[in-house]
């Protein structure tokens, strides 16, 4: 979600670049690291979403050991989701 809210406050001008892009910069580096390690393409054509934590629970405390002690899961829509809107705000420069 970082990445998108990056390239998207950039594209509705709430936020100036700096003279150097450095913003612009940050969240396509985001986005590469997002396709290099969690995105597997299927033989298919399809695609994958790799390391998304499978968290929501309101019962317990939520913090770092609660996060960091989860499960991961494959094509879970939390993290699918977010990597979608990155996308499209990436397809959009």
């Amino acid at each position: 979600m970082f990445g998108y809210s990056m390239l998207k406050a950039l594209r509705l001008g709430y936020v100036q670049d700096a003279a150097d892009g450095s913003i612009l910069k940050a969240a396509r580096k985001a986005y590469n690291y997002m396709t290099q390690n969690w995105v597997v393409q299927n033989s298919d054509g399809t695609m994958n979403w790799l390391n998304t934590v499978i968290v929501g629970s309101l019962d317990t405390t939520g913090d770092f050991n609660y996060y960091v002690s989860q499960t991961v899961d494959l094509n879970d829509l939390k993290g699918l989701a977010a990597f979608l809107l990155v996308s499209l705000e990436i397809e959009r420069l």
